[in-house]
């Protein structure tokens, strides 16, 4: 685990910028291919958090148990005490956000992000969004092209940077201008 940042991981909204060590209990609800990823990225960046998912046997709970051994786990449907003690939720975009104890944590006044927010939130750097069915991968080398020098040498500007939720959960928040192709799974809450 990479040693946990300061306060000032995140920009923007305040309910990013009390996702700091020591201060958040973050509920990850959902335990599929984004919601894994969300783990791994509070992990690593020392932030507390839990996971819920409906399924007693979710795809990633194995991963999830090797790499983040010491995470609460609550399976085989949404426990109220859990939503309780969060601070924020972090929903995957699998799960509906008219989930009832989603909806009374919102009406608590508890912030429910989802897996853009938490990039957006840490991008040091203007970022293109690419949404759609179909074409983000083009459109996104189109841009990337367009961009003077962006394959060339130390001094390129943009970056293509992957197309799933771990890519995005995994892209480098620091430097230069960048371009990233996120998928339409993705959601801002």
């Amino acid at each position: 685990m990479a040693a946990p940042p300061s306060a000032a991981l995140f920009t923007g909204p305040p309910a990013l910028a009390s996702l700091a060590p020591g201060q958040a209990a973050v509920l990850i609800v959902g335990l599929g291919k984004t919601g894994f990823s969300i783990a791994r990225f509070l992990a690593d960046h020392g932030i507390r958090f839990a996971i819920t998912d409906t399924r007693e046997e979710p795809p990633f709970l194995k991963e999830l148990r090797e790499t983040c051994p010491d995470a609460a786990v609550f399976l085989g449907g949404f426990e109220s005490a859990a939503f309780a003690a969060a601070t924020h939720l972090i929903v995957s975009p699998g799960v509906a956000l008219e989930e009832p104890l989603i909806a009374t944590a919102r009406e608590r006044g508890i912030p429910v992000l989802g897996d853009l927010d938490l990039f957006a939130g840490m991008a040091r750097a203007p970022v293109i969004a690419i949404t759609g069915s179909n074409g983000k991968s083009t459109v996104t080398a189109m841009c990337g092209d367009m961009s003077p020098g962006w394959k060339h040498g130390p001094s390129r500007r943009w970056r293509i940077w992957g197309s799933t939720p771990e890519s995005a959960m995994r892209a480098p928040v620091s430097g230069s201008d960048r371009v990233t192709d996120l998928p339409r799974s993705a959601r801002s809450a």
